[in-house]
């Protein structure tokens, strides 16, 4: 039977394994808390993508450029997801049909391609379209050789069509893993197909 000391040694340290199980689960909600709150803004900016040209002629692939960089300019995991959108050239409806999709992971994303000499707002929650207007978008394909592109891969239209590329980017929060992204639309183009 145990003694009186040994009974308050038991009480003593349950009620010290209670306190501290009580301190970390208000600290990590605490984290939880201040990590929902964060916005993409804290760990990326972007700006958006232009596609090397306004108009594509089959086989072409689809080339863009992107604009962005991480927030503070150490590399971070993203994920990139984008879809073509298109509606026929001819068509009266403006609706448009989504071709496909593509997505991938960069491990070490630590920023497109930078804009000199053009002031833009970054994308956010309320701020869905790209950010570079078609003046700037034909400057920047003006000078597309200097900025780094990337391709659709196979992703075309199977007719004449006008479309335009949605992009999802994301990262996750360190400890909770919380997804944080933006989604936007980028600029209109045409792809030509010739009839066989």
């Amino acid at each position: 039977m145990p003694n009186n000391d040994q009974a308050v040694s038991v009480k003593v340290v349950f009620s010290k394994i209670t306190t501290f199980a009580m301190v970390l689960a208000a600290a990590l909600s605490i984290v939880y808390l201040y990590e929902s709150k964060q916005t993409s803004a804290s760990f990326f900016t972007y700006y958006g993508n232009v596609t090397t040209k306004t108009e594509f002629n089959a086989p072409e692939q689809i080339t863009s450029m992107s604009f962005g960089h991480s927030a503070n300019g150490q590399p971070l995991e993203m994920t990139f997801v984008s879809q073509l959108w298109c509606r026929p050239i001819n068509s009266q409806s403006l609706k448009f049909s989504l071709v496909a999709r593509r997505s991938f992971t960069n491990p070490e994303f630590d920023g497109f391609n930078q804009i000199d000499g053009i002031f833009m707002k970054a994308i956010s929650k309320t701020t869905t379209l790209s950010q570079i207007g078609l003046n700037d978008a034909q400057d920047i394909r003006s000078n597309g050789e200097k900025y780094k592109q990337w391709k659709l891969v196979d992703i075309v239209p199977l007719e004449s069509s006008t479309c335009y590329i949605n992009s999802d980017i994301s990262t996750d929060t360190k400890l909770f893993q919380i997804p944080k992204h933006i989604q936007f639309d980028g600029n209109l183009f045409d792809y030509i197909v010739d009839p066989e």
